[in-house]
């Protein structure tokens, strides 16, 4: 993703992106996978600025706040607390 979308909805709380020339048929042309990661339940949108992603997700009983670097998806940093 060429465009941070450092908030909710994108940098503009609209949900659409401000980027040109995107493939619209993905069925016809698929991007490539750069990375994948485990993640749990629940998960949302990341948030993404510059070369970092992060993402809110549960795993059992457990919230976790993690952040990923967008090239390589390596895990920079990860903070979980306990839920009920």
């Amino acid at each position: 993703m060429a465009e941070d979308w450092p908030w909710f909805l994108g940098p503009r709380h609209t949900g659409v992106s401000g980027e040109h020339e995107l493939t619209l048929d993905w069925m016809e042309k698929t991007p490539p996978v750069l990375w994948k990661a485990p993640i749990g339940t629940g998960y949302s949108a990341p948030s993404v600025l510059g070369d970092r992603a992060v993402i809110h997700h549960r795993e059992g009983n457990q919230e976790i706040v993690s952040c990923r670097n967008v090239g390589k998806g390596e895990e920079v940093w990860a903070y979980a607390y306990p839920t009920s």
